[in-house]
């Protein structure tokens, strides 16, 4: 037990994952990875100077089990007097709206969430219990997907989430059978999740085959000899983004919104890998992130660069459209097909539907019958004081020019500038409803802010709480205040 626990915090120290003070969320599944990891670190927190706090996502899968796992992170946070938030989420129906599977819909909701716990609690870590077994699983997948040398970077010790917030892999250096031994030696009794061996996921075929034959062939450090490969590939892929930033800095002649065009001789005499790259960052910033593009996309942009022809375009996802124009290259994002949902009332008390699955609702409220956490910030409800609003209120889509006072900004602001602050896509801004009121007043950014003139005050008596549900039976944290334990005796 004790060589586990120094090997990780040779890892966190090598890293430098925490600082002292730092506040780390524990993402917990229940699991055997998770379990090491909480336990690990909660064994090292006076060393390391840090507070806990564990989050734990109810996927809405699984039935039974899943509500076994939700009540066991309950259970474990009061055993170790550590606080908890748990969220439930409906994955299934998250993966039919986004029009994704259920693997990278359960990833989408599960980091919105553990991002929504940072934010909430003032945490500046997250901590995942990634191990060496899984950072060879995600080399192997990548190069069999043909990832490119991004994908055999693996699993990043440290990486930005959000902005103010690390996400860490304490146990990235330990491997599966290390985190099973400790978990025996301190007598946890870990969760496992049936879905973590059904054959029906690429990276558990991988797992259940794959692995066993090279570490038979190769001997037991092949998983180490992954781990190192992918070390190596990150270290010199930061030298390659240094030089692919440089050489943009030389190339992009405009940046604007859906709009971005490059100097088509600088590109084409760039290496073919800085030009890769530099393409990619050009998509990245079109779209969002990369997912969905392919190697074949960024090859047709490189032909479109080095051809002869002095004007011809390619067709790319997402509604990006690159043109040449002789000496320029233009990448052009098509307005989203989407059509903006009509105004609508919506009635206190009462519902208004808002897209394919969402409802905002409204209620009136007594002083004495907010909630303890009325004050947390959540996502999915607000709370604001019924006399500073003109009724009836309205459901809307943003409007050319509209502009609100955000909750603790130092004055009003474009909503255009606050949707780009907070980093949402341009082809969502249309869909995030907003509650106004009959003088046209921005009351509500759903999802993200209220106007400062409607807070709650103290000598607000009439209060109107406003909740936003989609594809999940809204948000409830199940908070345990941390209390003094006693460590028993090993």
């Amino acid at each position: 037990m004790r060589s586990f626990l120094e090997k990780v915090y040779r890892t966190i120290r090598r890293f430098r994952m925490i600082d002292r003070g730092d506040l780390v969320v524990v993402a917990y599944s229940g699991g055997p990875d998770s379990m090491a990891l909480l336990h690990a670190l909660y064994e090292l927190r006076e060393r390391l100077s840090c507070r806990l706090h564990i989050a734990h996502l109810h996927h809405g899968m699984r039935g039974e089990e899943a509500a076994r796992d939700a009540r066991e992170a309950l259970s474990k946070g009061w055993e170790l007097g550590v606080p908890v938030s748990i969220k439930y989420v409906e994955v299934p129906r998250m993966a039919e709206v986004w029009g994704v599977g259920e693997e990278v819909a359960g990833r989408r909701a599960r980091y919105d969430f553990l991002t929504e716990v940072c934010r909430a609690r003032g945490a500046t870590r997250l901590a995942t219990g990634h191990n060496l077994n899984d950072q060879a699983e995600t080399v192997l997948l990548n190069l069999f997907r043909g990832a490119g040398l991004d994908g055999l970077a693996g699993i990043p010790a440290v990486r930005d989430l959000t902005e103010g917030v690390k996400v860490i892999r304490p146990l990235l250096e330990v491997s599966r059978q290390e985190i099973e031994e400790f978990c025996r030696a301190m007598g946890l009794k870990p969760i496992i999740d049936r879905t973590n061996i059904e054959a029906d996921y690429a990276r558990n075929r991988l797992r259940q085959r794959l692995l066993p034959v090279i570490k038979e062939e190769f001997g037991p450090t092949a998983l180490e000899v992954l781990s190192r490969l992918a070390a190596q590939v990150r270290d010199e892929l930061g030298v390659l983004e240094g030089m692919a930033e440089e050489a943009a800095s030389q190339i992009i002649r405009e940046a604007g919104e859906g709009r971005v065009v490059l100097d088509r001789a600088t590109l084409a005499s760039q290496p073919r890998a800085i030009a890769r790259r530099v393409v990619r960052a050009v998509l990245r910033r079109m779209r969002g992130g990369l997912e969905g593009f392919t190697f074949s996309h960024v090859e047709a942009v490189l032909a479109l660069v080095g051809s002869a022809e002095g004007s011809r375009e390619c067709r790319l996802p997402f509604g990006i459209v690159v043109r040449r124009e002789y000496e320029l290259i233009t990448f052009l994002r098509r307005p989203s097909r989407q059509i903006p949902e009509p105004k609508r009332v919506l009635p206190v008390p009462g519902e208004a539907p808002w897209g394919k699955a969402g409802v905002v609702r409204a209620r009136v409220l007594s002083r004495e019958e907010l909630p303890p956490d009325w004050r947390e910030y959540c996502t999915q409800r607000a709370y604001i004081d019924l006399t500073a609003v003109t009724r009836p209120l309205y459901l809307r889509s943003r409007r050319p020019g509209d502009t609100f006072h955000p909750l603790g900004a130092p004055g009003r602001k474009k909503l255009k500038d606050f949707f780009i602050d907070e980093k949402v896509p341009a082809a969502r801004r249309d869909m995030v409803p907003l509650v106004v009121d009959e003088e046209g007043k921005i009351v509500w950014v759903v999802g993200h802010r209220i106007d400062d003139s409607v807070r709650v005050l103290e000598h607000t008596w009439a209060i109107l709480e406003l909740s936003y549900v989609n594809c999940q039976r809204g948000l409830k944290y199940d908070t345990i205040k941390q209390r003094p334990h006693r460590s028993k005796a090993r």
